[in-house]
Order: C-alpha cells, then sequence, then structure tokens
C-alpha cells in the first residue's frame, strides 16, 4: 500500500480553478504520446502550481516519451515552470516535484490559476478553517457537484492524537514501516532489551508523530485519499450490476462460485450478492465490495470462506467477524456457526447488516470515523483497525470506482477538530533510527515528582542560581535553552530532547524562585563532592548533622545531597558514611 502521500502547501490569494480537461487516467504510461523530432515553441511560466490528473504519470529527462524516467507522480501537486508546443498541438511541460526536476505530457498537467468560490461552495467553504481552502477549492474544480460538510469535533486535536495513542490503539508494521515511526512509550518499548512489544502479529504502536499526521484531515484532500471522509450509506442507482462487476472483474469477487453452493436466486454471483447485501444494510455497495476485498484479499483464499474446513464444513466468515487469538480461522468460523451463516450469502448479507449496525447507524458513517472514533460521548473505543493507514488504504481502493465519475453528487464529511495546529503536520521522518527523545535522567535538588523517563512534567523551587544537569540516550541530543533567567515567582521552563529520527520531545519544568537568578541547563557530568551533604561546597558539621538526622529517619535528604551523603561510594547512606565526614573534618582522612 501507498503511504507516502505528500500533499505541498498551495498558497493562493483566492479559490482554484483547472485550465485543462478533467478525466482521471489511471494507466498514464498508456497515454503518452511519443512526439516527433523537432523543436517545439518554449513559453516560459513564473512557477505556477498544478495538479497532475493521473497515476504514476512520468517526469522524464526530457519533452519526449524516449526520455528516462526520473520518477512518477500520482495525484500530486507539482510546480510547473516552462510549456514545450509542438506543430500537432501536443504540450509538454517542465515540472518540479521535490527536488525532481523534468518534463511531463501535458494530458494529465492541471495548471491552478485564481478564481473566486459562488454558490453553494462559497457556502461551504466559509464553514472549514483557511487552511483547508486550498485544497477544497481544487477538489470542487475536478468534481463541481460534491459536497463538502464541516464536521466540528469537540475535542482538542492534540487531545486526540494522545488518546489515540494509548491502549495500543494504533499500529505501524515491524517489516513494512521504518524503525523511526515505532513508539517508545512504557507501554511500546523495553529499553533494557531494546525491543518492541508486537501486538496482531508482526506490529507495534505507532509513534506521535505518525498518529496526528495520519489523524490531521489537511493531509488528505487529494483525489485519492478525499474518499476516506465519503459517506457510506446507501443510495438508489449508485451502482448496476454492470458496473460493480467490473469493479471487482480482478478479485475473487468476480469470479463467482458454482450456482448449487448458494441460493439459486444469486447463480453463483459474488456482485447480486453483494447489491442485495447493500440494500438490506443500508451501504453503498462499493464500499461492502471494497470491504470484502481488504478483509480477504484480492484472491480470496482463506479458509475463513472457503466452506471446506474439516471443523466447520459448509460455514463462512466473509468478514473475519472473532477471527482473533490463538486460532483465527476456528475462531471466525465458530462465530460463523453461532451466527448461520452455513452459505456465502447469508455471511455476506448477515455480515454487512452487522457492519452497518455497528458502524453506519451509530454515525462512523466515513473510513476516517471507522478508524478513528472521535465523534461519540466515549471517543476511541469502537474502532475498525489499529494499522494507523487502514483508512487511506480503503480510500485508495474505492478511488478507482469514481474518478471517473465527476458528475456524481458525492458528500464528504470532513473532521474539523479544536485547535489544529497552525499547519498540517509533515509526512514522519522514516528511516531505521530510534525515535528516543526522552531524558534518561534529570538531576536537580528539590525536583518533585522524582524522575523518571515518562513523566513529563515537575516542580522545583530555588533561591539562587542553579544548575539542573540531564542526560540523554546516546543517540539523541539536548536541544532545548543551556540557560534561564528566573524571575521571582513562578516561571516556565522547556528542557527538549531531539531524537536520532529528528523529533522534538518537551519536557515541562516549573520553577518557583525566591528571588531573581538564573537556571543553567548542563549536559556534563553532574559534579559530586562526597560528604557535602548541604550542597554548600564544604565539608563540615552542619555535612554531619545532616547525615545523622538522615540516618535516624527525621529529615530525609534528596537528590544530588543524598549523592554527596554517600561518603563512601557504596549506595548506601549508614554509620560508615558520618564516620568518614567526621575524620575527613578532623584531618585525619581526605574525601574526593
Amino acid at each position: 500500500m501507498s503511504k507516502k502521500i505528500r500533499i505541498l502547501s498551495v498558497i493562493l490569494c483566492f479559490c482554484l480553478t483547472i485550465s485543462y480537461g478533467l478525466s482521471f487516467i489511471s494507466a498514464a504510461e498508456d497515454n503518452e504520446v511519443a512526439v516527433v523530432a523537432e523543436t517545439p515553441t518554449e513559453a516560459l511560466i513564473n512557477n505556477k502550481t498544478a495538479y497532475v490528473n493521473g497515476e504514476d504519470v512520468n517526469i522524464r529527462s526530457t519533452y519526449s516519451t524516449s526520455g528516462q524516467s526520473l520518477g512518477k507522480v500520482s495525484f500530486e501537486y507539482v510546480t510547473v515552470s516552462a510549456s514545450y508546443t509542438f506543430s500537432d498541438g501536443k504540450v509538454w511541460y517542465k515540472v518540479t516535484y521535490g527536488s525532481i526536476t523534468g518534463y511531463m505530457y501535458g494530458y494529465y498537467v492541471h495548471i491552478i490559476e485564481p478564481v473566486v468560490p459562488e454558490g453553494t461552495f462559497a457556502e461551504q467553504l466559509a464553514t472549514f478553517p483557511e487552511s483547508y481552502h486550498a485544497s477544497l477549492n481544487l477538489l470542487h474544480q475536478l468534481y463541481p457537484n460534491w459536497n463538502f460538510v464541516a464536521d466540528n469535533i469537540n475535542i482538542d486535536f492534540a487531545t486526540a492524537v494522545y488518546n489515540e495513542g494509548l491502549g495500543h490503539r494504533k499500529l505501524v508494521n515491524m517489516t513494512g514501516d521504518g524503525i523511526s515511526w515505532r513508539a517508545l512509550g512504557p507501554e511500546n518499548y523495553n529499553w533494557t532489551t531494546g525491543k518492541w512489544n508486537t501486538y496482531s502479529g508482526n506490529w507495534t504502536d505507532a509513534s506521535k508523530e505518525v498518529i496526528e499526521y495520519y489523524m490531521d484531515p489537511r493531509n488528505f484532500l487529494d483525489a485519492t485519499s478525499i474518499y476516506m471522509f465519503m459517506q457510506q450509506s446507501y443510495s438508489e442507482g449508485t451502482a448496476s450490476e454492470t458496473e460493480l462487476a467490473e469493479f471487482v472483474a480482478d478479485s475473487y469477487l468476480g469470479k463467482g462460485f458454482p450456482a448449487d453452493q448458494d441460493e439459486e436466486k444469486y447463480g453463483g454471483s459474488y456482485v447480486k450478492i453483494i447489491l442485495e447485501a447493500a440494500k438490506q444494510a443500508n451501504i453503498n455497495p462499493y464500499v461492502l465490495a471494497s470491504t470484502l476485498i481488504l478483509e480477504q484479499g484480492r484472491e480470496g483464499k482463506s479458509d475463513l470462506i472457503s466452506g471446506t474446513t474439516e471443523k466447520y464444513p459448509g460455514y463462512y466468515n466473509f468478514f473475519n467477524y472473532k477471527a482473533s487469538g490463538d486460532d483465527v480461522i476456528l475462531n471466525g468460523l465458530k462465530y460463523a456457526k453461532e451466527q448461520g451463516w452455513d452459505s456465502r450469502s447469508k455471511s455476506i448479507i448477515g455480515g454487512a447488516k452487522l457492519y452497518a449496525k455497528g458502524y453506519i447507524a451509530i454515525g462512523q458513517d466515513t473510513y476516517y470515523y471507522k478508524d478513528f472514533d472521535v465523534q461519540d460521548a466515549s471517543p476511541y473505543t469502537h474502532q475498525y483497525a489499529q494499522s494507523i493507514y487502514d483508512h487511506r488504504s480503503s480510500a485508495k481502493l474505492i478511488r478507482e470506482v469514481y474518478m471517473d465519475k465527476k458528475n456524481l453528487a458525492l458528500t464528504f464529511r470532513i473532521p474539523v477538530y479544536k485547535n489544529m495546529y497552525e499547519k498540517a503536520p509533515a509526512y514522519p521522518t522514516e528511516n531505521d533510527t530510534l525515535n528516543n527523545y526522552y531524558f534518561n535522567e534529570i538531576s536537580v535538588d528539590g525536583l518533585s515528582p522524582a524522575f523518571s523517563r515518562y513523566t513529563q512534567s515537575y516542580k522545583l523551587s530555588v533561591s539562587k542560581d542553579t544548575t539542573v544537569y540531564v542526560k540523554v540516550p546516546s543517540t539523541a541530543r539536548y536541544s532545548g535553552n543551556t540557560t534561564y533567567a528566573l524571575k521571582k515567582g513562578t516561571n516556565t521552563v522547556k528542557l527538549a530532547v531531539r531524537s536520532q529520527s529528528g523529533y522534538d520531545n518537551y519536557y515541562t519544568l516549573t520553577v518557583t524562585a525566591a528571588a531573581d537568578c538564573t537556571l543553567t541547563i548542563s549536559t556534563d557530568a553532574k559534579k559530586i563532592m562526597r560528604g557535602d551533604a548541604n550542597g554548600d561546597d564544604t565539608i563540615d558539621i552542619i555535612d554531619l548533622a545532616a547525615i545523622r538526622l538522615h540516618i535516624l529517619g527525621k529529615r530525609k535528604l534528596t537528590g544530588n545531597n543524598l549523592d554527596c551523603a554517600d561518603a563512601n561510594n557504596d549506595g548506601t547512606i549508614d554509620i560508615i558514611d558520618l564516620a568518614a565526614v567526621r575524620l575527613n573534618i578532623l584531618g585525619k582522612l581526605t574525601l574526593n
């Protein structure tokens, strides 16, 4: 599955329009037209933004199909700097996409020009924040009959991201995804063994950066991913038998099955069963077919739908309900028998009804809301898939149905969270380095609570210039300020750790200062003066008294003072340390 969808920022004064025809082409290579050996007419274009309206469209080394392919672009934005027109009317463009600059056949290149929105679309646009407008404008030009609904979610975006990161709700693949995508929190990673916890096979928890990227709707307002927001309810006339058959032709659903293995009225046709299931369950038939392909794969070879297992012959579970645990197949078929799914049609129609009851009927009427339960009174508790990019994969599959149907009046319900970031999060860095942005230690007298790697808020009281000692993992670095000018009263200090993969994580110190002073953050090793139990850089009877009171349990030492009280460095504060400090004061023993 393709995960790397990058939406380049389109900064326009008004709205958007397109300067060419708008038919989607799914096999771009077949539609490039070779040009004769001639010098075309060149026209410079002032770096305009354009949309590539096709899949796997080549960027070539020259304006001809004979040019080497430098890369491919699918349904994304490029920057155009020149056009090249040939005598037969064919046009090529010089384009830039990321770090690649080359030439693209003009059939797929749709240059964006400013235009003022009007009518119903202008009203719809006004309900969205400004950061949504550029992408929605483009989609409106491609599909003028589409309806966009702003779903206002009563949750802060950062809060939603945090909660989706709990309880193994969102996972990444240990084989297919980079190490930098994996979370290193207490539920996710063992810092002693260097191993991740795994779930559902070869999956582990997704990092915060990955979750926030895939949760932010603005990252998916393009002609491929937009279908994750498409309303999935059934509408009469959505699909004919012929149209649905074309959609599933290259899958097991297109091959059918022997007619004598199911009710006579379906004649061995999955397509007929799906159309009936869609009506009874109030689900878009394309969504239903897509789900069956996603659950069983294009070949449909799982024993959950073979009907030939020894223990549960003749039973089917097309939606993989209850197919989990130690024996996925038997558990799924046991559930199928309990439901009475002793035919393909019963399994598909019955499963579709459960799907509708479990999701569509309660407002989870889009792929996005199925995977991110953020609308009801108990959010995050009812989610279809743990895979962080499941909604995007589903959208890509359903796009194949609609990319040529420009006149359909589809409705898209697009979330708008409270307090969204000013810009959509960038595509997360994907490599094989750790996202290790946690301190190994924060050390200063009076820190409360005691330091723990995953505790990120602390309190501290100071009366003079003070040094805070911090340690980071060997492949990370401290990335915050090294000095803070404190004012008398309450101060907020942010300590930042930058991971090997380039992300910052922040720890907060709420510092109460008795007077104006300076707080210094040091990554150097903390200096220990053995026997200096009160931290005044002198060993005297005050230190002797402090150690005695600690041993008696009357006034416990903490932090650096506790370390210094361990005069013989054996990890225990006892009468041996008391004796060592007394001898040091008498000049009979030299500590440090």
